[in-house]
């Protein structure tokens, strides 16, 4: 019982420093792999240096929404960056279930020839992919930025799911998304 009351301690005093995680909390987060932006990603025909884009506005504020999406050398995941009603967002979508049992989900990240470090991304509406918002979000993005290539490894509790991308056109690519996130 200790431990539970603890834990629950800790979650709160992180979610209070940390008030973007405040919507990953209770449930209010862009990671949604099947929204409608997201869905068209997939019957878009524009492309900037190789990622495709979309674009729509919030229903919610007006605010221009922007996503960007790229394929794994392999063509089973996406990585997608996304501008939401202002908030900006990382989603690895793996295209299939991903057994995890936790809503965070540890996550190794290798960028370029970096060593790869433990980091923790909340799984995604639907379970099939993990993502991370706000200021570690933004961190992520600046070491996207600074490397030619990104390998994540998600640890379910009975399988990894790798996925490999070439971030080649990156900056290109992601600056309507800091625009419409007020980045820039």
């Amino acid at each position: 019982m200790q431990y539970l009351k603890r834990r629950i301690k800790i979650s709160i005093m992180i979610i209070l420093s940390f008030p973007s995680l405040l919507g990953l909390a209770i449930g209010q987060t862009n990671l949604d792999p099947d929204s409608g932006l997201l869905k068209r990603l997939k019957q878009s025909n524009e492309t900037i240096s190789g990622w495709q884009i979309a674009r729509r506005t919030s229903k919610l504020d007006d605010s221009l929404e922007v996503a960007i999406s790229h394929v794994s050398d392999d063509g089973q995941s996406y990585i997608i960056l996304q501008c939401l009603e202002r908030d900006f967002s990382i989603i690895a979508d793996f295209q299939r279930y991903l057994k995890i049992l936790d809503d965070v989900a540890g996550i190794d990240v290798r960028f370029g020839k970096e060593p790869a470090a433990r980091t923790q991304w909340s799984k995604v509406a639907g379970s099939r992919g993990v993502g991370s918002t706000g200021a570690a979000a933004r961190i992520t993005l600046q070491s996207m930025l600074a490397s030619a290539t990104l390998f994540l490894r998600v640890r379910g509790y009975d399988h990894s799911y790798d996925a490999y991308f070439e971030l080649k056109g990156l900056s290109q690519a992601i600056t309507s998304v800091k625009q419409a996130c007020k980045m820039i």
